[in-house]
């Protein structure tokens, strides 16, 4: 599934950023990774920064595109002493040298994680289902406590719980990866429709594993 940077103009993006509910246009900016910082680790890569070279940091989302679905992920930035706006964070891809921001003056960093914003770019209800299930992987990991925890602290149950969410996360991408849908044969080869086979009664296995 190949992940790239929306266009600012995309109607998908725009839709997004009403969801949001935010008045700001997006920016891109140019990706400067500092040294020894880790993708996905950008609130404690600006702080240092902060530390280091004085700027302040600005909170907001950045944007990903997949054949899929559009997505917004918290996400911060350097703003230095001479007001210029840099993502000094890697990209898990290491092709991409630019980032999609949106600045958003109401976002509040308390050291936890905020759940992406996503919107199904497509007309396949299975990308719906994809979206739910990151919803409920974003609620079991924190949830309590487990919000403060990296890594995760699991006992036996919860570490069952968990790899439960990632296979049916899995399953359900290989099948929107390859253009299937509900009524499309299940995987599994059993011969059945996915909606009556591996993907039934979704919501309620999601509501028993969170």
């Amino acid at each position: 599934m190949a992940v790239t940077i929306p266009d600012k103009n995309d109607k998908y993006v725009i839709a997004l950023i009403e969801k949001i509910g935010v008045k700001n246009d997006p920016i891109l900016l140019n990706v400067v990774p500092e040294d020894n910082s880790k993708a996905l680790d950008c609130f404690p890569t600006v702080r240092r920064k902060i530390a280091e070279s004085g700027g302040k940091m600005i909170l907001g989302w950045q944007f990903w595109k997949t054949t899929n679905l559009i997505e917004a992920e918290f996400h911060a930035v350097w703003e230095s002493p001479e007001k210029e706006l840099l993502d000094i964070s890697p990209k898990s891809i290491s092709e991409i040298h630019h980032s999609l921001f949106l600045i958003d003056e109401n976002l509040v960093y308390d050291e936890k994680q905020k759940d992406n914003y996503r919107i199904n770019t497509t007309t396949n209800k299975l990308v719906d289902d994809f979206i739910a299930i990151c919803e409920a992987i974003f609620k079991f990991e924190n949830k309590g406590e487990k919000a403060y925890q990296y890594p995760l602290q699991l006992n036996e149950l919860e570490s069952a719980k968990y790899r439960k969410l990632k296979s049916i996360k899995k399953l359900y991408q290989e099948m929107t990866n390859y253009g299937f849908g509900k009524n499309s044969p299940c995987l599994c080869k059993s011969g059945k429709k996915f909606k009556n086979c591996h993907g039934r009664d979704l919501r309620k296995n999601l509501s028993l594993l969170t």
